[in-house]
């Protein structure tokens, strides 16, 4: 029960950092974080019944009468925490993003000593996967991103991920400064975002795998050094 306490209050303190740079908005904010294991256990449950009526409802059904409806609450008990719809959208915006972030970095600890494009790969899998695991619902978030004050939070998430592939990179190209490195892992999330974004949903994931990993490699051996050229004494002696 501690650890599931935890992680729901992390999830709230992530939701309250949404908005900890823009006081001017507070219909975003939630109202206030679960401080028992019982409200804790409320509060998750709104969050998944809010996960599952944007899913299959899309933005047409979300609303604060229907998460409470399908989470089994009053919505007197949902505004107890979330003080609007909008505030329930920013803390699953957050807490998916989030994810996302976590997941790149677990995919970097774990690609140590792996060669590069293998990495690569594996971060592609998981971009894609976060994108097209369920179309709908990461439509709904993109077109809410957009129109919610939350770019500030975003370009933090953001910045987890930038430096995660900057990490990756440089044990591969250890030479790179990090400005340099930096860039490269910058342009490796916005290639990545802006052709996943694009690609149509009934599109082969294997197909766009491939071609965004080649893509990114292709981008990053401009700065990878040339091998060493051999010296005409290092050439072998013809007999």
């Amino acid at each position: 029960m501690g650890r599931y306490f935890a992680s729901i209050y992390s999830l709230f303190i992530l939701a309250f950092q949404l908005m900890a740079t823009s006081a001017r908005q507070p219909h975003i904010s939630p109202r206030k974080a679960p401080r028992q294991a019982r409200s804790a256990f409320t509060v998750q449950t709104i969050v998944e019944a809010a996960t599952r009526v944007l899913a299959t409802e899309s933005l047409n059904g979300f609303n604060t009468n229907r998460v409470a409806e399908v989470a089994g609450v009053s919505v007197g008990s949902l505004y107890q925490y979330f003080p609007s719809k909008d505030a329930l959208m920013a803390t699953l915006i957050a807490h998916e993003q989030s994810k996302l972030a976590q997941a790149v970095e677990t995919c970097v600890d774990a690609s140590a000593g792996r060669p590069l494009r293998n990495a690569m790969e594996s971060l592609a899998k998981i971009a894609i996967a976060h994108q097209w695991g369920n179309p709908v619902y990461a439509a709904a978030l993109d077109h809410e991103e957009q129109r919610l004050p939350v770019s500030d939070t975003l370009q933090a998430i953001q910045l987890r991920v930038v430096n995660a592939v900057a990490r990756l990179l440089k044990t591969h190209l250890p030479t790179l400064p990090e400005s340099t490195l930096l860039q490269l892992a910058k342009d490796c999330v916005v290639v990545a975002k802006a052709l996943i974004e694009a690609e149509p949903i009934n599109a082969s994931k294997k197909n766009l795998q491939y071609r965004l990993v080649s893509l990114l490699m292709a981008n990053m051996s401009t700065h990878t050094p040339p091998p060493a050229r051999r010296s005409k004494r290092d050439l072998p002696i013809s007999k």
